[in-house]
């Protein structure tokens, strides 16, 4: 991650040295994919065994670049003993419920204003033709019905856990900047998600108010990109609500 800029160099040491003196075993950790640059199984596996080494339950997600990512149940079979997966499903982990799917572009929300751009941003975006924005709406469309499918199960779930906490993990972020709303902002406030943890966005410009994101009708919208929390977890809630 090095050529991205000087913040990445020694990431993994960094995450490490924070992590250690923030997370305890009883701790859960969510990870909301870009997890390893591995392109097979085999070769993320270092990458797993890092995290499982650290302290806590972690709760994996695959992000867009987690071409490693095949099968659910092949990486659920490969992941060490502290480390979950979920992928249009859920799941239960202490006093919470997690449900999650890595979503992808949402074609009404914008995000191209908060990114510090390296070049002229006016040809990134014209770069994409018509046959690309269809594929990426299609590719939206079909992460929206997992959506349907994690939060259906997070339901059932709920069914026999009914005092615990909703998370929800996405990639890709499933509001605007500025809490504008969405086609998933209404299913989790249908829902009922506490929080909602996702990653994607990063090189964002330094001048933006601080924190981005928030609470919109009873859920909280929680940007963990690791460049954007200064490769250090934070906190999303403590005991369930």
């Amino acid at each position: 991650m090095d050529r991205f800029g000087p913040q990445w160099v020694r990431h993994a040491d960094v995450i490490a040295e924070h992590w250690r003196s923030l997370v305890n075993d009883d701790d859960l950790v969510l990870v909301p994919g870009d997890i390893s640059w591995a392109i097979k199984l085999e070769q993320a596996l270092p990458d797993l065994e890092f995290l499982g080494s650290l302290p806590g339950q972690k709760l994996l997600l695959k992000g867009n670049h987690d071409y490693w990512w095949s099968s659910l149940s092949k990486v659920r079979r490969a992941l060490p003993e502290s480390l979950h997966a979920v992928q249009g499903d859920a799941c239960q982990i202490g006093p919470w419920l997690l449900g999650g799917t890595r979503l992808w572009d949402d074609p009404d929300l914008q995000f191209g204003h908060i990114i510090a751009w390296q070049g002229d941003e006016s040809a990134i975006s014209a770069a994409q033709t018509l046959e690309d924005q269809e594929q990426s709406r299609r590719i939206f469309e079909r992460e929206m019905g997992r959506l349907h499918k994690a939060l259906e199960h997070l339901d059932r779930l709920a069914q026999q856990a009914p005092q615990a906490g909703r998370i929800v993990v996405t990639h890709y972020p499933p509001c605007g900047p500025a809490l504008e709303t969405s086609r998933a902002t209404a299913l989790f406030e249908e829902a009922g998600i506490h929080h909602v943890v996702f990653g994607h966005l990063h090189s964002l410009r330094t001048d933006l108010p601080s924190p981005l994101f928030g609470t919109l009708q009873g859920t909280t919208y929680h940007l963990a990109s690791c460049d954007y929390i200064g490769f250090r977890p934070i906190l999303i809630a403590e005991g369930p609500p």
